[in-house]
């Protein structure tokens, strides 16, 4: 099995473990292509399947969603190996949907959005998506609603086509936490996108089991910054959750 990352050590994950921050009760959501959690890597892990309906993914969709998954709650080198995962497989290029979702506008199949306010229903604190969409969905617009008014942070990939602003970018949404690529250097990588929505940046390249073939490979892009920034938000929401329960009851809120 893997058992190191480049970025465990960028940022000094060991030290966050060692002081117990390892996401511990804290929720995140992952739209992604479907997550094996049968491999070495995730063995251990709290990953819970909460896609609505049956949907298959093509193979080299299911590696994407899994190496998402190894990035956030690995037990060996996962950001926030005690969070709890539920996944959400949706239909990336090359998938095929015949399940359709009820959402403010009616029935849609390719339901990102309506994901969303599943996740939210389930009680998601922080939502990843490392995919594309069109942004003038009316469903995009009330579910994102709806997240940040519930509190629930939503953080999504910029995407790798070196091109600022993109059309399909779920970042360009207000609200939405877009996130780039960058070197070992501190340099944005050649291939990521960026303009509105940028929020922040992680490493692009991480070590992945492949699912679709078994191997061990290295990949990189926006998508696997993007699970990175999830899982530290994943930490900072585990710090300060205590912090903000006091205050709550303090004015009477809870």
């Amino acid at each position: 099995p893997i058992t190191t990352q480049e970025y465990f050590s960028y940022y000094h994950l060991d030290s966050a473990r060692q002081k117990g921050y390892t996401g511990k009760g804290v929720t995140i959501a992952v739209l992604d292509g479907a997550v094996n959690p049968n491999i070495p890597e995730l063995k251990g892990a709290n990953i819970q399947d909460r896609t609505p309906c049956v949907k298959e993914s093509a193979p080299e969709n299911a590696a994407h969603g899994t190496t998402v998954a190894q990035i956030l709650v690995s037990p060996e080198f996962g950001v926030a190996p005690d969070a709890t995962l539920y996944t959400y497989t949706i239909p990336l290029y090359g998938d095929k949907s015949n399940c359709t979702l009820s959402g403010w506008t009616g029935e849609a199949e390719n339901d990102t959005p309506l994901l969303i306010e599943q996740a939210i229903n389930d009680g998601a604190d922080i939502i990843t998506i490392s995919s594309s969409f069109p942004t003038d969905s009316i469903d995009l617009r009330w579910a994102m609603a709806r997240a940040l008014a519930e509190g629930v942070i939503v953080v999504a990939a910029m995407g790798n086509e070196t091109t600022e602003d993109p059309g399909d970018s779920l970042a360009l949404w207000r609200g939405i936490c877009g996130i780039g690529a960058t070197t070992r250097y501190n340099t944005l990588t050649e291939y990521t996108n960026w303009g509105n929505g940028l929020l922040t940046t992680a490493l692009g390249t991480v070590l992945t089991r492949d699912t679709s073939t078994g191997r061990v490979e290295e990949a990189e892009g926006t998508s696997f910054a993007t699970p990175i920034i999830a899982g530290f938000l994943a930490l900072g929401w585990q710090h300060f959750e205590p912090f903000i329960q006091q205050f709550a009851v303090g004015r009477g809120v809870i």
